[in-house]
């Protein structure tokens, strides 16, 4: 799946790289922290005659989830637009964002680093109906689902990059590591782009 979205696109190549050392680097440092997965490990390959990587937004959305949590819809679809998941198994909220504006500000700037060689316009203003990715990143893994045990999480690998509007999520109620939680962000965002492990 990787192989098929980064062949001929060496700057992409370098960011799963860079993404997998800083998430490395991350899960070494906090060996207390559940990893980071793919929901179910599912791959989602494109339908036939559906769009490639030319047409998959560069919008990612960084939400906080301040005030008051975020809400997530239970559902067999995955939607950054409606908030649904298929991961969350009845209809739930995360608790917003508990760190602080200082230490949300640094966590930002440190994915805007990561992403900004490869055209990826990393925002925390809600996009609205226009096409993005989106990470929430607050609460913790089994306000989203009783039992799972995730550092972050996302809902497939998107071959071809194949789908927009995909939600993802880092638990940061579960860490206050900035160097944790902007590789967890980097590394939860990469997957709708296709890229794996």
């Amino acid at each position: 799946c990787a192989l098929y979205f980064i062949q001929g696109r060496h700057s992409l190549t370098v960011l799963g790289m860079r993404i997998a050392t800083l998430s490395a680097v991350a899960l070494l440092a906090l060996p207390t922290i559940a990893h980071a997965d793919v929901w179910q490990d599912r791959v989602v390959y494109p339908e036939p005659g559906q769009a490639q990587l030319t047409t998959s937004s560069k919008v990612l959305y960084l939400n906080d989830c301040l005030p008051n949590g975020c809400d997530v819809i239970a559902s067999q679809s995955n939607s950054s637009i409606n908030n649904t998941s298929s991961i969350a198994n009845q209809n739930t909220t995360l608790s917003a964002y508990a760190h602080g504006q200082a230490h949300w500000d640094e966590v930002i700037q440190c994915v805007k680093d990561t992403m900004a060689p490869f055209d990826i316009d990393v925002t925390t203003t809600d996009p609205g109906t226009a096409s993005h990715y989106e990470v929430m990143i607050g609460g913790t893994a089994t306000q989203l689902r009783a039992g799972l045990e995730a550092g972050g999480i996302a809902p497939f690998i998107s071959c071809g990059a194949a789908r927009n509007n995909v939600l993802v999520f880092v638990f940061a109620g579960q860490t206050s590591d900035k160097n944790y939680l902007c590789a967890a962000i980097a590394h939860r965002a990469r997957h709708p782009y296709a890229l794996s492990h």
